[in-house]
């Protein structure tokens, strides 16, 4: 009896041994199966060109993949800092480019007028009555009355938002008078190419140039424009003193004003022959980079033009030196513009021309870096 419960005993842990490795060798069997599958579907899946090339770019995550892309048909795409051109109606015959290259020169060059932007006011110090907006323009100059009356005649119950009723009634007859005293033309962007004689007069024209390259009549007729009846009628209302001291309601109804997209628009406007003129420089002189119409924008805002005897100079020793590259050009071109700038200015001139020649730089005690503000390569062609 004994023996027979061993042999039964036997027989079971022989049958549990049997029945063990079939389960084990079951086992590894699908295991296998299951690795071989794998291998399969990975041979036959191998993994993209755009991954083998950039092993190291992590996996685009469902958030990445689903955000919208932003319009192409946006000026400001991709750049930084920039102003703010919310409610800016462009020039229609613009194309993006053109509106790029705008955008930008806006930016920087306003940069460099004040802190204010779009809404940016200067008081008489430099006999002009005052001056309102990105670019500067003045009473003394003539260059702001027409934007006042675009405003006036295009925005008006807009206008009158930001004045109170006394102070309007006496913008609204300064307005009209300088209408009625002239011949308005309007501020249509014009696309047609300047007359050499406009790009490259005998005489600069400039208040920043000195007295050798300005001809006498020439400054007669500003010192007599500095005193016209607009510029009187600032003197005598904008101010507390006479051009010193804006009076707070006024200079806040001006950058008010200045600040809306109506006038902001305006601006933009007004600076549509400027980028004209800075385009044909920048064609005439043969240039190809961002950089280089950036340069010309801001000689065509702070110093006008460059004369006959300019251009002249500059021909000659790109004729003699015709293996420089585009900032070396534009470096010389600078340094003989400079030959004809006041000394007083001509530390604000350089160092202003010269930072957007090179990308960096330091102007009115400020150190700039531009592709960094702006992310923009200035070596971009146009």
């Amino acid at each position: 009896m004994r023996q027979s419960n061993v042999n039964y005993f036997l027989l079971v842990i022989i049958y549990c041994l049997n029945t063990s490795c079939q389960q084990g060798l079951r086992t590894n069997l699908n295991l296998s199966e299951s690795l071989s599958s794998s291998q399969n579907e990975t041979h036959q899946n191998p993994p993209s060109s755009d991954r083998e090339d950039n092993p190291t770019e992590p996996p685009k995550n469902d958030d990445q993949q689903t955000q919208p892309v932003e319009p192409i048909n946006d000026p400001t795409h991709g750049l930084c800092r920039l102003l703010d051109f919310t409610n800016i109606q462009w020039p229609m015959n613009y194309d993006i480019k053109q509106q790029r290259s705008l955008a930008l020169a806006l930016t920087i060059t306003g940069s460099y007028e004040g802190h204010a932007q779009w809404s940016n006011i200067t008081n008489n110090f430099d006999q002009q009555g005052m001056s309102l907006g990105l670019l500067q323009q003045n009473f003394g100059s003539g260059s702001l009355q027409p934007l006042l009356f675009k405003m006036h005649s295009q925005h008006f119950n807009i206008m009158k938002i930001y004045y109170s009723d006394t102070d309007f009634k006496s913008l609204d007859q300064m307005i009209l008078n300088w209408k009625n005293s002239q011949n308005y033309k309007d501020l249509s962007e014009k696309l047609t190419p300047l007359d050499q004689n406009d790009l490259f007069p005998e005489y600069t024209n400039s208040l920043l140039d000195t007295e050798s390259t300005a001809i006498g009549p020439l400054i007669s007729k500003v010192e007599i424009m500095s005193r016209n009846a607009e510029t009187n009628w600032a003197l005598n209302t904008v101010y507390s003193d006479s051009g010193r001291t804006f009076i707070p309601r006024w200079k806040t109804s001006f950058q008010n004003m200045a600040n809306s997209g109506e006038y902001k628009s305006i601006q933009i406007a007004a600076s549509t022959n400027l980028y004209n003129k800075a385009m044909a420089y920048f064609k005439y002189f043969d240039f190809k980079e961002l950089r280089s119409f950036l340069f010309m924008y801001d000689v065509v805002v702070q110093n006008g033009s460059f004369s006959e005897a300019h251009k002249n100079a500059f021909n000659a020793y790109m004729k003699n030196n015709p293996n420089l590259n585009e900032t070396q050009k534009a470096l010389k071109l600078l340094e003989i513009r400079l030959k004809s700038v006041k000394p007083q200015y001509v530390e604000d001139v350089r160092s202003r021309k010269q930072t957007i020649i090179n990308g960096t730089g330091r102007v009115h005690g400020e150190n700039r870096n531009l592709p960094q503000e702006y992310c923009v390569n200035l070596n971009e062609k146009l």
